[in-house]
């Protein structure tokens, strides 16, 4: 007889609709570290996110109250409802690597601590195949990544247009590890060059500008109370990159 124990079950609001699914968990660090997908709701906001937790003997899990990794990309299908999952982790030279799925990609993400993680730049780092014969040429998912003899074996869930699914592999001889250029830390100009440190100012197209009062009023000359709308991420590598 086997006795199975509900170690984590569902307590944080992002993790109350669907529950907790697909855990991958590692150890390091004399712990273990689990890596998951929740379904729940945010800022007003339903879809999968990942979550962090960890446990000193694998049965008491202490959970990192908010989500480590979300959907905020447009390859990501942000604000659809469906968000990313399936978290695949791997930790190499003190980094931390996660592959993780969208609705239709493949995702990486890298991180020295397992909790504030930096998507790679380069993704989605697989796409499904753009041959109509291919058998993953609709969807890939399921990402579950492993190294044997200084090659990444990247398996995968493919999916073609019929709807039948198959397990694919692709590999690599490196491993993507993107680091950001460390900024300087700013020195007040002189006092004849103020203009040097003027603040960076971004006009969004109509589209993204929003103010509901002015849209539903149709009065071209409010010029006050616009704000970035609230479904719009095409500006966030932009907004990261100067904050």
């Amino acid at each position: 007889n086997q006795l199975l124990i509900d170690i984590m079950p569902p307590s944080l609001d992002w993790e109350k609709i669907n529950g907790i699914s697909f855990p991958f968990v590692l150890f390091s660090d004399n712990k273990y570290k689990m890596w998951y997908g929740a379904y729940g709701t945010i800022r007003g906001l339903r879809q999968w996110r990942i979550g962090y937790a960890t446990s000193q003997d694998g049965i008491q899990w202490e959970r990192y109250p908010e989500p480590v990794l979300e959907a905020d990309q447009n390859w990501e299908n942000v604000g659809s409802g469906e968000g990313i999952g399936n978290p695949s982790v791997l930790l190499a030279n003190g980094v931390y690597h996660m592959w993780y799925h969208a609705d239709r990609d493949i995702g990486h993400a890298t991180s020295t601590d397992g909790i504030h993680w930096t998507k790679d730049p380069q993704n989605p780092v697989l796409r499904p195949d753009s041959s109509p014969t291919a058998f993953d040429n609709f969807r890939v998912t399921d990402p579950f990544v492993i190294k044997k003899d200084n090659i990444y074996y990247l398996y995968y869930a493919g999916e073609d247009r019929n709807g039948k699914s198959r397990i694919g592999l692709a590999t690599s001889e490196i491993l993507p590890t993107p680091s950001p250029t460390p900024i300087p830390t700013a020195t007040l100009p002189p006092t004849p060059f103020p203009s040097l440190f003027a603040p960076i100012i971004l006009v969004p197209g109509f589209g993204a500008s929003w103010n509901p009062r002015a849209f539903f009023s149709c009065d071209t000359g409010m010029t006050s109370g616009w704000k970035l709308a609230p479904y719009v991420s095409l500006y966030n590598r932009l907004i990261q990159t100067l904050t």
